[in-house]
């Protein structure tokens, strides 16, 4: 019998397990991978509002979907090179809000931020908001882990 068949089943081996190796590396990183929290904010349009001016409303919850109390959320214009501060307030106990504006139509941008601990949690979208209509504004604070797929291939 000649070396050559043993020389590739130990090639094949070892490549055998090197694939081996390297998936169960990957099932590790997936089971360990850290995680963090952070804020997520939705917004949608959801109507039309009685009078002429625009009406934000909504909650923001932890990720146990408990109230966030006292979140506070400021809205700003772009105006040249700065923001202008618009309207500035909090949720109440509850998480919840309601707030009637009284402005022109234009994209503003929706601040939301929580102390929770030493950590401070923050987000932003920017709306098209126009008078007589009806945004629901809310945010939960999530989970979010960080998992790197390997690339494995077949042997």
């Amino acid at each position: 019998m000649s070396p050559i068949p043993t020389i590739r089943r130990s090639a094949r081996n070892i490549v055998v397990a090197g694939s081996s190796l390297l998936a169960l590396t990957a099932v590790l990183l997936f089971l360990v991978s850290p995680s963090s929290d952070a804020l997520t904010l939705q917004a949608k349009s959801v109507g039309h509002a009685s009078h002429g001016s625009e009406v934000l409303y909504g909650k923001f919850t932890n990720a146990a979907g408990k109230p966030i109390k006292h979140a506070h959320v400021t809205i700003s214009k772009k105006v040249g090179n700065h923001r202008e501060k618009v309207a500035s307030f909090s949720t109440n106990s509850k998480g919840v809000y309601r707030k009637v504006l009284h402005r022109r139509k234009g994209v503003y941008r929706i601040t939301v931020s929580e102390h929770v601990g030493h950590r401070t949690y923050r987000a932003s979208k920017s709306m098209h908001l126009k008078p007589g209509h009806t945004y629901r504004v809310g945010g939960r604070i999530t989970k979010h882990s960080v998992f790197s797929f390997l690339p494995i291939s077949t042997y």
